[in-house]
């Protein structure tokens, strides 16, 4: 998911509980050819990646998967 700003990567992130996951920076190239500001969302319990959130106020405006 892009988003356009780190403020509102912070607001969707607050929907994730504490307890059950984990939000862990891990900068990622994305669409446009750059390297961003990511995290990942990982299950606590099994560690599977859950979603891949990536400031990029590029991709953010031309993605129908954005914020």
């Amino acid at each position: 998911m892009y988003f356009n700003s780190v403020g509102t990567l912070e607001n969707h992130a607050q929907n994730f509980p504490y307890n059950s996951f984990a939000i862990n920076p891990q900068p990622r190239a994305c669409k446009c050819g750059t390297v961003r500001i990511a995290y990942e969302v990982t299950d606590r319990e099994d560690n599977d990646i859950l979603e891949i959130l990536v400031v990029c106020p590029i991709c953010a405006s031309n993605s129908s998967n954005n914020k």
